[in-house]
């Protein structure tokens, strides 16, 4: 407990130090753009320093939440910093008025805190739904369904979830219930925790983006689609707060991630594979989105082509031509039922 207190009071006391900072930023002779850079600047060295702490051994802040997950006081404090920056961008840009109240609340708010939805600054507090009794439903609708995950993810962990499971020699069948049970097990997670933060925002009155709203099918179809649906408020705060206003050029798309790089943490290896391999994929996609097809044979080869290089780095699974084959012909069918399901509701 003490322990926690002392990371609420650096956090306080950095708010407040970073709120002097902006207000001072707003009120000098400079460019818009001069503003927003001396933000980002102050946010990186931030990140920074958060990441160095991160690494220091033996820190018990390091520990996940009760002991099992990979989310602790730092992961936090890095959603703590992106709401920080975004108060700096919004107030600097006087898009937004600042408020040291108001800013606190904002970063301190527990289910944005929690891993949770991303809120702008300049709509916390703005748009509420306490009025609507109906988001008592859909907040018990949202929690019913992220239990439902947590039952999921429970199931996979006593299954197929193991990435390091001797499949090498196992049948199609077999390796076709890991790789999809391993793969759906590892959207499970997430989904888990930025649903059910979203559910708390909602019964608390306040309006936030929820951030996983279709399965892994529909979002796992190209590197774009799936920074679009996956964690949806991050994706907007990105976007709006470094993409746009760096000109939405395929620069601004690898500033963007190396920004969520630094976002999840450089010390980690798998984030640097991660990131580096949807740069090239998203850079990839927008450069020649003119060879994009909707036809429903392509866009399975091609889901097919990602899920099968995501399983090989992921797991230990031997890829030969018959899984190929099989993977295409589920996601085709997929494609083919979800067609058809979108015909029905025309």
């Amino acid at each position: 407990m003490a322990h926690g207190a002392r990371w609420t009071i650096g956090v306080l006391a950095f708010v407040c130090a970073f709120y002097a900072f902006a207000v001072a930023v707003r009120a000098a002779p400079f460019s818009a753009r001069r503003k927003r850079t001396y933000v980002w600047v102050a946010c990186v060295l931030a990140y920074l320093v958060l990441d160095e702490l991160e690494s220091e051994p033996g820190d018990v802040a390091r520990v996940g939440i009760m002991n099992a997950t990979t989310f602790n006081c730092y992961r936090a404090c890095r959603f703590d910093l992106l709401r920080v920056m975004c108060f700096g961008v919004e107030c600097v840009e006087e898009s937004a008025t600042p408020d040291l109240g108001k800013f606190v609340r904002y970063v301190l708010y527990p289910p944005l805190r929690a891993k949770g939805p991303f809120c702008f600054y300049r709509e916390f507090e703005r748009h509420r739904c306490d009025h609507d009794r109906r988001r008592w439903l859909y907040a018990a609708l949202e929690t019913v369904d992220s239990l439902t995950w947590y039952a999921l993810l429970e199931f996979a962990h006593r299954t197929y979830y193991d990435p390091f499971a001797d499949v090498a020699n196992a049948s199609l069948f077999e390796k076709i219930s890991h790789a999809w049970t391993h793969t759906t097990a590892m959207w499970a997670g997430p989904t888990l925790i930025f649903n059910l933060s979203h559910a708390l925002a909602v019964i608390d009155g306040q309006v936030v983006i929820r951030d996983v709203s279709v399965d892994w099918l529909k979002s796992g179809t190209s590197f774009g689609t799936f920074w679009r649906k996956f964690h949806c408020s991050l994706h907007e705060a990105f976007v709006r707060l470094l993409y746009r206003p760096l000109g939405s050029s395929v620069i601004s798309v690898v500033v963007v991630m190396a920004f969520s790089l630094l976002f999840h943490g450089l010390k980690s290896k798998a984030w640097f594979v991660f990131f580096g391999a949807n740069t090239a994929g998203v850079v990839f996609e927008r450069c020649c989105h003119r060879l994009r097809s909707s036809d429903r044979t392509a866009a399975a080869l091609y889901q097919t082509a990602l899920f099968v290089l995501f399983t090989k780095c992921t797991t230990n699974i031997s890829i030969d031509a018959r899984y190929v084959v099989a993977n295409f012909v589920l996601f085709w069918w997929n494609r083919r039922a979800r067609d058809e399901d979108d015909e029905g509701d025309d």
